[in-house]
């Protein structure tokens, strides 16, 4: 499971912390583990690195792990600038939904538009 949590300071600081960055506390909550499903105050578990691409930065960032200790189910709160499950930032994603919605060409054209704004390449 993840959880987003505000960066205050931006994605640089965030970056240039990296593992010192000041994370939320571990969190007092029910355990997502349905054979688990207990209050529980979480414990912290580590890191994990993942990528994100953006126009501010291109590669890992650190994400803080938290784990049950009653069952070691983890949990993961990520940066309020990642969406789980996707590498691209936020507005790189909603900016290649909207041109592909409002597009003039094909979508092929779109793509290798917004790829060569961005310098991506496949």
């Amino acid at each position: 499971m993840q959880y987003i949590f505000n960066v205050k300071e931006g994605i640089h600081e965030y970056i240039k912390l990296g593992r010192r960055y000041s994370f939320p506390p571990p969190p007092i909550k029910r355990c997502h583990n349905p054979k688990c499903n207990k209050i529980v105050h979480y414990r912290k578990h580590g890191f994990y690195e993942r990528y994100f691409y953006s126009s501010e930065f291109k590669g890992k960032i650190v994400i803080r792990r938290y784990i049950c200790p009653l069952c070691k189910h983890t949990i993961s709160y990520i940066p309020h600038f990642c969406l789980p499950g996707f590498i691209n930032a936020i507005k790189h994603i909603f900016e290649y939904i909207y041109n592909s919605f409002y597009r003039k060409n094909s979508i092929n054209s779109v793509i290798k538009k917004l790829n060569l704004k961005y310098n991506i390449q496949f």
